[in-house]
Parts: structure tokens; C-alpha cells; sequence
């Protein structure tokens, strides 16, 4: 929602990567490092990509999305919709469960229903479902899902749901198995190609391939996501020849370039680094502004954007690989507006800005961040602290670690915090939904919109935008969203498109994806 869970830098290429000259023929194992540990093993707990991506070795959607964000068949063989809020799913038949019993039509009523019964999500995968009136199964491969008012994406929206068997997943609580049952491997029973074996929070994943997996065969017997947090084990695990791939940073290239036995490539991401402005009527970080909070006058948020030195934060802080964001997302989204540049470096107007909304000594504030989470989070933080209070707006970094950050931030008990955020399903509407409009809950809403902000009419044009089935209108009314809140209010403020690294062992066919989830399903051996 978003949301949105790496700690270094992603990327995504559109070409294969052919690296180096192939393993030995015997070779039946993969070790991927991991740069943060999934948060839990329950597929419908936390719409996050530390998560989804390990689960989608065990579970699958519906839908398909591949690695260029382009939709295929997956449990379901096709999908239309039938009217403006009625959708027909065909569901694939033959495929079995890790536990040997039948996929059916039960088994996608029991997911769908599950993601709004399990508790404390830090960020839900129910604005998917949210919209659905009523589903049903018209027989063991046939569902009817009707939805309450039409809406254009909700095929591309199931892409991003898994789905678990209702036998092996049910319980006596209103969800069936918990999110701590899960953990510890109780009913992680999926269709996918490999097989839930261990979960060490922290640790590791064990997988090993599943035999009667419904598509291509595993190209692994055995697959271990191996957590290592710090960039330079990593590298260090990779030269040695203790993983097979991992995310690196730009620290590392230099020597991972240097070795004859590792390739390395970059490319963009999904990842953006954002600010958000508390805009409630009074900010606990706020200091030396008469009791007031600046945050609430946009003429101050659009200075604190000018502020920011967005080309140097992508060159200096994070070695090139990033550019500065002028969006939600990348110009690649649906509804993107192509053309539009990044807020351009302004610390003239950022004073004069300052000073007409009646600031012009500026005043203190607060700006939290989660630390060793994602690329350099600490030190972009440091620098745009730097760059504000070089216009007035005295500024004082506060980071943690990110189970801390995001307790306190949902506790909102921040005034300003960056972080960040990817654009999982290629649709603009989906950060503008979770980041920008009025929180609802309920709706689905505003899942991550903590500032206070609020605009009626932009929440009406936003959900005209999910009802309209026309795709050039829905684009238009998208763009529109986009730009009020980046450029006319300043809601939330993009800062740089992030680009990652990755390396791996020679011998190793390594197809990327977009939204830089590293899955076995990737990666292949040289034949």
C-alpha cells in the first residue's frame, strides 16, 4: 500500500542476463541472499515486497504479472468482465496443493475473504477487495466476483493476491490460521513451484522444489533465501561463493566488478524515496514557530520542496544510481504524466516562500527516518536536513531502526519522515490511493496517508478515475491526481527513482523483474 521493504537499492532490466560460463551439471541448489528479512510468513499479513516475493515461491495469484508488469494466466485461465461490476474467472484445473488435495473454486473464495479478517496489518492488501459485493463460485472452476461500483483495475489489483488453500489454511480464528501459526509453518500448503520447508525470522527461508507443480518444472532442488542486512557481507558472501545472488550496493561494485567469477548490472526500479508533511493542526516535531504548525501552509511545504537538491542527492548520496523523482512513481505508470520534470533546486524561493507565509527566521523540526532499511536512508536524510536548515528550517535528524520507525509513525508521532515506497501493479491511482487520499480504511483508503491532509475534491476525482473503464479518461483523470498533489499542494514529496544493483555467481541465467523481487523462478543455470 504501501506499502510498499528493501534495504538497499532494486532495479529492473527488460533484457536476460547471461553471466559468465555455467555451473556443474550436478548442481541442484541456490542460495539467495536477502537484504531484509521477511516480516512473516502469511501471505495476506503485509502487502510488502520483503514478503511477497519469498511467499511467491510457495503461493500464487490469480493473475500472473510478470517482471515487465505485463499480465498472464496463473490460477486463473482467463478472466472478463461481464458487465460494469460483474467479473468471471476461469480457474485452472488440474493443479494440486503441496498436500496432494485439489485446487478449486473453494480454495479462491477462502483467500479473497481471508484478507480483511487478519488483524493488525501494517499494510493491507484489502484495498484489492474492498470494492467486491458479493463472489461466489458458479462451480469447482468458475467464479463470479460482483463488484460494488465498476472498477477498471480490480484484475490487475488480484495479481497482487495469493491464494492458500482453505483446507490446510483453515483454524478456529476468524482468519483460519494466524499469522504466528503460519510463521512456524503450520498450513503454508501453496500450488506453487517450491515448497514451504523453515522460516527462521531474521535467518533464512528453506524451500525445496515441489514435484507435481502444475507448470515448468524447478530449476532447483533446493533454494535457501539467506538474510544478510549488511552490503558488505554480502559482496564478501558472493565473492567467496557462499550465495549465488544477491542485491548489492554502489560500494561494493568496484570489487565485485574486479572479480572474474561475479557480474554485475544495474538498471531502474520501482523504489522512490518520498517525504511526508504532517498536517495536523499541531506537529510533535515542531519547535520555534509560535505554537503553530508550518507544515499546515502549503506555501511551506512547497518551500521545503525547493529546498531539496534532488540531482545532488542521486549523485552524491547514492553514487548514481538514482535520478531525481518528479512523481509517485515512474513516467512509466499508467497515468504518469511523461513529460513532467523533478522540482527544480530553489533555495531563494524556498526563503522568500518562508518568509511570505511568516517565517522568515524559519523554525525547528524533526525529520525521522528508518535507518539501514534502504539505500542510504540515513545519509539522504542527513542531507536534505542539511539543505533545509541552509534556508531557515532548522532541522534535526531522528532514525531508527524500522520496526521502531514505523510503530511510532503510525502513532503519528512524527512531523516529517522519509522513506519509501514502489509502484508494485503500474497504475498511478495505486500510490495516490494509499499515500494520498482521505484515510477510510474501511474503503481502503489512505492506508498510508498519516499527515492529516484531506481534499474532498481530489478523493471524488481520484475515485472517478478507479470507475472509469475508459482508458485514455482514467489516464487523464490520473494525470490530473497526480499533479494536484505534487505540484499544487505538495502533499507528499517525491524525492529521487531509485536503481539498484545485483550480482551473481558466473554459470547463472538471471531474468530481472520491475518490482526487484529475487526469486529462484529468475534464475537458471547455463545449459
Amino acid at each position: 500500500m504501501a506499502q510498499p521493504i528493501y534495504r538497499r537499492l532494486r532495479a529492473s532490466l527488460c533484457a536476460l542476463v547471461i553471466i559468465g560460463f555455467g555451473l556443474t551439471a550436478h548442481a541442484a541448489s541456490l542460495v539467495i541472499a536477502l537484504d531484509v528479512t521477511p516480516t512473516a510468513m502469511d501471505p495476506h499479513y503485509h502487502y510488502v515486497g520483503q514478503n511477497t516475493s519469498p511467499l511467491s515461491h510457495v503461493f500464487e495469484p490469480l493473475i500472473g504479472m510478470d517482471g515487465d508488469r505485463i499480465l498472464s494466466p496463473a490460477l486463473a485461465v482467463s478472466w472478463r468482465s461481464v458487465d460494469d461490476t460483474t467479473w468471471l474467472f476461469n480457474l485452472r484445473r488440474g493443479v494440486k496443493f503441496h498436500d496432494g488435495t485439489d485446487f478449486t473454486a473453494e480454495d479462491v473464495l477462502f483467500s479473497l475473504k481471508r484478507i480483511a479478517l487478519v488483524p493488525n496489518s501494517p499494510s493491507s492488501f484489502a484495498l484489492y477487495v474492498s470494492n467486491v459485493a458479493a463472489m461466489r463460485a458458479i462451480d469447482p472452476y468458475t467464479i463470479e466476483i460482483k463488484t460494488k461500483t465498476p472498477e477498471a483495475e480490480f484484475a490487475i489489483g488480484l495479481s497482487q493476491v495469493l491464494i492458500m488453500s482453505h483446507t490446510a489454511a483453515a483454524g478456529p480464528a476468524a482468519e483460519g490460521k494466524t499469522t504466528q501459526q503460519l510463521n512456524a509453518g503450520e498450513g503454508m500448503i501453496g500450488t506453487g513451484p517450491y515448497k514451504f520447508v523453515r522460516f527462521v525470522s531474521g535467518e533464512r527461508v528453506e524451500l525445496i522444489a515441489s514435484p507435481t507443480y502444475w507448470g515448468t518444472s524447478p530449476e532447483w532442488d533446493q533454494v535457501t533465501l539467506k538474510v544478510v542486512n549488511n552490503a558488505a557481507s554480502r559482496a564478501a558472501a558472493l565473492l567467496s561463493g557462499d550465495v549465488d545472488v544477491a542485491h548489492v550496493t554502489s560500494e561494493s561494485l568496484d570489487r565485485l566488478n574486479a572479480s572474474p567469477n561475479v557480474a554485475v548490472h544495474t538498471g531502474d526500479s520501482c523504489f522512490f524515496t518520498y517525504l511526508a508533511l504532517d498536517q495536523h493542526e499541531t506537529s510533535p516535531g515542531i519547535s520555534d514557530a509560535g505554537g503553530r504548525n508550518p507544515l499546515l501552509d502549503k506555501r511551506v511545504r512547497t518551500a521545503l520542496s525547493l529546498a531539496i537538491n534532488r540531482g545532488a542527492l542521486a549523485e552524491r548520496i547514492l553514487g548514481g544510481l538514482a535520478s531525481p523523482a518528479a512523481e509517485l512513481g515512474a513516467p512509466t505508470l499508467f497515468g504518469a504524466n511523461e513529460t513532467m520534470a523533478a522540482e527544480p533546486f530553489d533555495p531563494a524561493q524556498a526563503r522568500q516562500l518562508l518568509t511570505d507565509a511568516g517565517y522568515p527566521n524559519g523554525f525547528g523540526i524533526k525529520l525521522a527516518t528508518p535507518a539501514g532499511l534502504y539505500a542510504s536512508d540515513t545519509d539522504i536524510a542527513q542531507a536534505i536536513a542539511a539543505m533545509w536548515t541552509r534556508v531557515g528550517v532548522r532541522t534535526t535528524v531522528d532514525g531508527m531502526v524500522s520496526s521502531v520507525f514505523y510503530a511510532r509513525r503510525n502513532k503519528l508521532e512524527f512531523s516529517a519522515y522519509v522513506t519509501f515506497f514502489c509502484d508494485y501493479n503500474g497504475q498511478m491511482s495505486y500510490p495516490l490511493r494509499l499515500l494520498s487520499m482521505t484515510r477510510n480504511l474501511p474503503q481502503a483508503y489512505g492506508q498510508v496517508n498519516l499527515s492529516g491532509f484531506s481534499d474532498l475534491a481530489f478523493d471524488r476525482s481520484l475515485i472517478e478515475a478507479l470507475r472509469t473503464l475508459d482508458d485514455d479518461k482514467r489516464r487523464a483523470l490520473e494525470q490530473q491526481a497526480s499533479r494536484f498533489i505534487v505540484r499544487e499542494q505538495h502533499q507528499v514529496l517525491p524525492i529521487v527513482r531509485l536503481r539498484y544493483a545485483y550480482a551473481t555467481r558466473r554459470g547463472l541465467i538471471f531474468h530481472p523483474r520491475l518490482d526487484t523481487f529475487l526469486t529462484a523462478m529468475q534464475i537458471s543455470r547455463t545449459k
